[in-house]
């Protein structure tokens, strides 16, 4: 796609698949048949919460607060190693460490926490991220970032009561980095990019770099690409009001992106932006903040979304009607292709306080494509929502659908987990839930008893992490589980 330079036209696009194109989705999970497989391609991996799966490697939440890493051998086998949890050495016992997700690293041949992955020879070990937390004085607080190394130990990024946060870690061509969050040395909350041990494999922190707020007292790292390249992020003006921004790794600084968003956007007043997302290429996407009228509301504040190119300096919006653009990704290539959640506006006079309609969109550069939602099988009508939470670089979106504005996106007893791959010629809607009893009850008689409601995420090996609810003798037993393509969509 080639972009017009500093376009503010914001089209409406009217490109939607309907929802008559999902329907495919019940007859497909229907005719599911038993894989014949050496080991069945499901496996429940521990209790609580599984935020992420990289090349094998998960990360949930344990029992006992602190993260447990899992990880598994080539596929299908599904052996396990030792379950290891987080060290968290000079650690506070009343402290525990938020998860926030997992990247999968290169390790040297031979490491104790080393192994393959499914379809690749390759050996890695899978870094976690997140939160340090503090408990006490009424509820936990935040006290500061960590990312593991190699040993699966936990390195903060400072040892005080600040607040921060790592919110995401990328091991490419461009080195081994984490970005987020931290207190400055002059006490403002910053913006970090930390920079780890790649060369030696070790992935320790080596140092640390903060990139200031513009003449404000905020800022903050969201993301950063694959490779390991581009960070993006916000940062508050003197006045306060939160920009759009990026920088290369390595730069001191931020590339600030307020100047090329206009004041007002098709007659929308402009008030605030931030960049969320980039590939490998510099394609840069984020959301821009303009006061509409929307759903019988006036003047309401509503996210529209931007993209932009860093190699030809150019920027365009793209908006939906009655929505908010909510971007997660941008797929490799130099083609334009950003995939996120469409949030609607709720309309005035709602009662609801729970949950808004999503909806999982494909941007191309030209239209937005709404991908609607799923009907559950056996249901008589489609979900009101279906939540995007961790795509990945396929195009492949999975998460979670919810009947009615009543049930939350978390509600597992009630939920239903989905898989839906944006970019196939028939985009179709799968039921996971219904997916895995039609094609493992004969193998897994256990996973029977599960409601499978969220899908948390999916990597790049169509590996995806699931939380089931079941009811023993009355009382929710909530459990996490791998599965590979052939469970879910053989």
């Amino acid at each position: 796609m080639s972009f017009k330079p500093f376009s503010v036209r914001c089209p409406h696009i009217v490109t939607v698949v309907r929802a008559a194109a999902f329907s495919a989705a019940i007859g497909v999970a229907a005719s599911l048949s038993v894989a014949a497989e050496a080991a069945p391609p499901v496996k429940k991996i521990g209790t609580d919460f599984a935020v992420q799966v990289d090349n094998g490697w998960v990360i949930y939440a344990g029992s006992q607060q602190n993260p447990i890493f899992y990880n598994t051998d080539a596929n299908p086998n599904f052996a396990a190693s030792k379950k290891t949890k987080l060290k968290t050495p000079g650690a506070s016992t009343d402290s525990f460490f938020a998860i926030g997700g997992i990247v999968f690293a290169p390790c040297p041949p031979g490491h104790g926490k080393c192994q393959s992955s499914e379809g690749s020879t390759a050996t890695g070990v899978g870094l976690g991220f997140g939160e340090y937390l503090l408990k006490g004085g009424g509820g936990a607080q935040s006290e500061g970032g960590w990312v593991s190394d190699n040993k699966i130990t936990a390195h903060r990024t400072n040892t005080d009561l600040n607040p921060g946060t790592i919110t995401a870690v990328a091991v490419g061509t461009g080195g081994a980095y984490a970005v987020g969050r931290d207190t400055a040395p002059n006490f403002t909350v910053q913006a970090l990019v930390m920079q780890l041990d790649s060369a030696g494999q070790t992935y320790v922190p080596l140092h640390k770099t903060f990139l200031p707020p513009l003449g404000g007292t905020q800022s903050l790292a969201t993301n950063i690409s694959k490779n390991a390249v581009f960070v993006t992020g916000s940062a508050d003006d003197a006045s306060g009001n939160p920009h759009a921004v990026y920088a290369h790794v390595g730069d001191t600084s931020w590339t600030d992106l307020g100047p090329k968003i206009p004041a007002q956007i098709e007659g929308h007043a402009v008030t605030k932006s931030r960049a969320l997302a980039a590939n490998d290429d510099g394609i840069i996407a984020g959301a821009v903040t303009v006061k509409e009228d929307v759903a019988g509301r006036t003047n309401f504040p509503v996210d529209i979304g931007f993209v932009y190119n860093v190699n030809t300096d150019s920027m365009a919006f793209f908006s939906f009607p009655g929505a908010e653009i909510a971007p997660l990704k941008v797929l490799p290539g130099t083609d334009v292709k950003v995939i996120g959640n469409l949030v609607f506006v709720k309309p005035k006079g709602s009662s609801s306080t729970t949950s808004a309609a999503n909806h999982p969109f494909l941007f191309d550069g030209s239209n937005v494509t709404d991908f609607l939602t799923m009907t559950p099988f056996g249901a008589s009508q489609p979900s009101f929502g279906c939540r995007v939470n961790r795509p990945n670089n396929l195009g492949e979106v999975v998460g979670t659908c919810v009947p009615d504005e009543n049930t939350t996106y978390s509600d597992t007893a009630n939920a239903t987990a989905f898989y839906l791959n944006t970019l196939a010629a028939s985009p179709a809607y799968i039921d996971i839930n219904h997916a895995l009893h039609s094609n493992e009850d004969a193998t897994i008689p256990g996973i029977k008893k599960y409601n499978f409601g969220i899908a948390s995420s999916i990597d790049d090996e169509d590996e995806l992490t699931l939380i089931g609810l079941r009811f023993v003798s009355g009382n929710p037993d909530q459990a996490s589980f791998l599965a590979v393509k052939s469970a879910y969509n053989p």
